[in-house]
């Protein structure tokens, strides 16, 4: 009979977990996972496993070498094709909520509870995107830190000395996926407190966690030498502060309510649930309700450090096994109230039918969004490959301001055009280089961000006064420029892209204007506005740091054709409307105005 229990239960949490993801493969490659691809496809086997400079530098590289292998085998299965790592993940998300099911009855001998644990695990919302990213490592982590517990209990039941090295080697292996893991022998030791109901100080238990935490401490040394040397380091920021407070705060509010409701009151109505939770399931399960608690805060502890910006609900899938167990024992307490008039199993399954349709909802919703975001930063790419099924070798493409990281482009055009193509962006400090390839594009996005396409004329002959550097009356240095193309025809758009410099602080805001004037100095089109598109007021910049801005000015039908335009470039203050004058190697000024000449206009093709 508890066998059939069993497979009745799997098949159960399977379906709902294939139910609640069915659109993740709507998703594709999202963010970080095609610069993973990418890495994968750039490298062989064992060069990918243990080079340490790839994908978020040293830490990253050195650390999680489970996790890389994992994926280099995911890779040699499914190659670019995303419906493959989807299943993958929610096939370990269905085997993470069965294993948390096996657990729980092995402490409990309660089938139900189990059963609605696993359940409710498969399907919480708030920790969905740790199984619809394809790069997030969180679900691959449980199972192993879940077989390890499974390991553990077996241990601790029979002594058996294949299982306490089974739980060593599923330890290390875990940390080696996601070092998030270290909270293990912590969980282990609340296990055995919890199953003997008290614990003694005596050389046995020494021995049995000496392993453990020896192990832990050898990867806290090596996490603490990588750490300041990774880039996650300068992106995470993990410090102490007030953001600690605030982010913990929002964790256990997101287990307390995993549902991402925006209600009133939430703050209120988290404490509230929270301690009908504890006290509920505390009434008879105490110890178990300790445990997960402790377990619970301890396992999302380690990321309440991350500046806030980094706050992210995938953070919390461990811990969300807690609350799935919490919430099966508070509905387990209530069906053993309304089982005196016979209503118990009526009670718990409709309960966990309502709170079912909640949780799947919520990952269909999650799931969409997801969807949405993934096709939107996929949109330069689709309007670029529609447009040039392949390119010739040494092709640049350069983007100005882009929808989407420069990173994740470059990472969508190799997997495509491999090698054929190099990628750059204004998301990067340094010049453009618009004609040290072969064949060039640059392309910039319109108010409705559809994606414009300006080659790149290596034939373009302009001329300058004066010659960058160019010093202006105010902290600012002109230190180059590059024009995509100077000959144009109606319809087509000026692309120049401006290297900017402050020489001192800078106090207050200037506009930059680029205007398109005529031979008889009258202006035809232009633009005026602050650098990068408002985004970079010169009183943010930093003494010696280079910005790269940029100006697009469309060349309407109404402006006529001629060779003999010219770009007048500078600076003013806007509420005064006084202009920065243009300083000569001396220092004395000459212009307020800096020329780019000739422009041709021609007709249209």
């Amino acid at each position: 009979m508890q066998r059939k229990v069993a497979i009745v239960s799997g098949l159960a949490i399977f379906a709902t977990a294939f139910i609640a993801y069915v659109f993740a493969d709507r998703i594709g490659f999202y963010a970080h996972d095609w610069h993973e691809i990418e890495t994968v496809m750039k490298s062989d086997g064992l060069s990918y496993v243990l080079n340490c400079s790839q994908i978020d530098g040293v830490y990253y590289g050195c650390l999680r070498l489970a996790r890389k292998v994992f994926v280099l085998l995911e890779y040699a299965m499914f190659g670019v094709n995303p419906a493959g790592y989807h299943i993958v993940h929610v096939l370990i998300h269905a085997l993470n909520a069965i294993l948390l099911a096996r657990i729980l009855w092995r402490i409990t001998r309660r089938a139900r509870i189990a059963l609605i644990a696993g359940l409710f695990f498969v399907s919480f919302p708030v920790i969905s995107e740790a199984v619809l990213w394809i790069s997030a490592e969180d679900n691959l982590m449980t199972l192993i830190y879940l077989l390890a517990v499974s390991f553990w209990l077996t241990y601790l039941q029979s002594k058996s000395r294949r299982h306490y090295w089974l739980t060593m080697g599923a330890f290390a292996l875990s940390v080696l996926t996601k070092e998030l893991a270290l909270t293990l022998p912590l969980t282990l030791f609340l296990l055995d407190w919890f199953l003997s109901k008290r614990i003694e100080l005596n050389v046995a238990l020494v021995k049995r966690y000496v392993w453990f935490f020896a192990l832990s401490f050898i990867f806290a040394l090596v996490i603490s030498f990588f750490l300041p040397k990774s880039n996650l380091a300068l992106i995470y920021g993990n410090s102490l502060g007030i953001h600690n407070l605030e982010n913990a705060i929002r964790y256990l509010q997101l287990l307390v309510l995993p549902w991402n409701l925006d209600i009133p009151y939430r703050d209120m109505w988290a404490t509230l649930i929270a301690l009908i939770l504890i006290i509920g399931a505390a009434r008879q399960w105490g110890a178990l309700t300790a445990f997960l608690v402790i377990a619970a805060i301890a396992n999302f502890l380690p990321v309440v450090g991350f500046q806030t910006y980094m706050f992210n609900p995938r953070y919390l899938y461990l811990s969300g096994a807690a609350m799935a167990v919490a919430l099966a024992l508070l509905i387990e307490k209530g069906a053993q109230i309304f089982n005196q008039r016979g209503l118990g199993a009526l009670f718990a399954s409709s309960v966990t039918v309502a709170v079912l349709v909640v949780n799947v909802n919520g990952v269909w919703e999650h799931s969409l969004w997801l969807a949405d975001i993934s096709r939107a930063q996929r949109t330069p790419f689709r309007d670029i490959s529609q447009q040039h099924p392949s390119f010739p070798p040494d092709t640049y493409l350069y983007f100005i301001n882009p929808p989407t990281s420069v990173p994740q482009l470059s990472a969508m055009f190799f997997v495509k055009y491999r090698d054929n193509v190099k990628v750059d962006g204004t998301d990067n400090v340094r010049p453009a280089g618009l004609r040290e390839q072969s064949i060039a594009y640059v392309y910039y996005f319109d108010e409705q961000k559809r994606t414009r396409e300006q080659r790149v004329d290596a034939r373009s002959i302009i001329v300058n006064s004066p010659t960058p550097p160019i010093d202006f009356s105010i902290p600012i240095q002109l230190s180059g420029y590059e024009i995509a193309s100077a000959t144009l025809t109606r319809g087509e758009t000026v692309v120049l892209l401006l290297y900017w410099k402050a020489t001192a602080p800078i106090e207050k805001d200037y506009t930059v204007f680029a205007h398109l004037v005529n031979a008889p100095g009258e202006t035809v089109a232009g633009s005026d506005n602050q650098p990068r598109g408002g985004k970079k007021p010169t009183s943010s910049w930093q003494v010696g740091e280079t910005i790269v801005d940029w100006v697009i000015i469309p060349i309407t039908p109404e402006i006529p054709r001629g060779k003999d335009y010219r770009l007048e470039i500078g600076w003013y203050y806007l509420p005064t409307l006084e202009r920065a004058v243009v300083l000569d190697a001396e220092g004395n000024p000459i212009a307020d105005k800096v020329f780019i000449a000739p422009i041709e206009i021609r007709d249209d093709p």
